[in-house]
């Protein structure tokens, strides 16, 4: 993705003054913005390349630091650090040097004020992306944005409805239920089974379980406290941080636990919601951090009706 950003001309640029809103603020942009316009400003184009690296089941990081921010990457099982400076878009260095100059930029922030945004972090707390609308397939073709001679592009991966449990790769899936109307795409290789009238279960291996339940004629806070006292029967469940969102559209609470049961520790993350009637929960309890992007990408899916 460095290569294709420096073919296609997408630079840093310092932002206008217009892009202030105060002392502490700017405006930022969608890392489909940064690709648009083929420009950014180095939080617009840090958040870009963390975007992407999470996208690839990475975790990524923005440092920033006074007047400046910038991409860390950690990659799986080494654990090393991979610093991107994407100001040098401008000069059209080669990653393996954006990389150099990023790893003096961030001993420079370790010495000196700096602030690490956990995305990954926020999100198990329940702090997700915005739902934004999913581009058509030809959008970059329009954009006129180009592959380098050599790189080929990865075959597309439709979305496409099937019956729960329907064993595949790539792609993703859809599940409609019928009564409370509700649907969430997830992604093929995943298994679906229903329980009774009530609860929809979506499992993958032995690293993630995500689970859509509701009950009828009770509300929200009674379904929390019902939930919150069965798990607390098998294990101890202690409450981290809870705020509130929105699942399509209708106000809910988020939750963030931690939870332990047999000297395992395992993070869940609840949304609890009403709706005609109807009592939602939505959780998911990851026994492989690594999938937490994966369960909120599914959640953003949700729709009610």
């Amino acid at each position: 993705m460095w290569e294709l950003s420096v073919y296609n001309g997408i630079s840093y640029k310092t932002e206008p003054q217009a892009f202030w809103t105060g002392q502490v603020s700017q405006y930022v942009k969608y890392p489909r913005d940064v690709i648009r316009d083929r420009a950014g400003t180095c939080l617009d184009t840090a958040i870009f390349f963390a975007s992407l690296a999470i996208a690839q089941g990475l975790d990524a990081y923005v440092v920033l630091m006074p007047g400046h921010a910038f991409t860390v990457v950690v990659l799986p099982q080494s654990g090393q650090i991979i610093p991107v400076e994407t100001t040098t878009l401008n000069q059209k260095v080669s990653f393996e040097e954006a990389v150099q100059v990023g790893v003096k930029v961030l001993k420079e922030a370790i010495n000196g004020p700096h602030y690490v945004v956990d995305i990954k972090g926020f999100q198990a707390l329940g702090i997700t992306p915005p739902e934004l609308e999913t581009l058509p397939p030809d959008t970059l073709a329009k954009w006129g944005i180009k592959l380098p001679s050599g790189m080929s592009e990865s075959p597309s991966q439709g979305s496409s409805s099937g019956s729960p449990g329907q064993p595949s790769t790539g792609g993703s899936l859809q599940y409609t239920n019928p009564s409370p109307r509700w649907s969430m795409s997830y992604p093929k290789g995943w298994t679906v089974s229903q329980h009774g009238s009530y609860e929809v279960d979506f499992v993958y291996q032995d690293q993630a379980l995500l689970v859509v339940l509701w009950v009828q004629g009770v509300n929200r806070q009674e379904l929390r406290s019902y939930f919150e006292s069965a798990m607390s029967q098998q294990g101890d469940l202690k409450v981290l941080k809870e705020q509130k969102v929105s699942v399509s559209g209708v106000q809910a609470d988020a939750v963030a636990y931690q939870y332990s049961s047999s000297g395992q520790n395992f993070i869940i993350v609840a949304r609890y919601f009403d709706y005609q009637g109807y009592a939602f929960i939505i959780f998911y309890q990851v026994f492989d951090q690594n999938m937490i992007n994966t369960c909120e990408s599914i959640i953003q899916t949700f729709r009610l009706g």
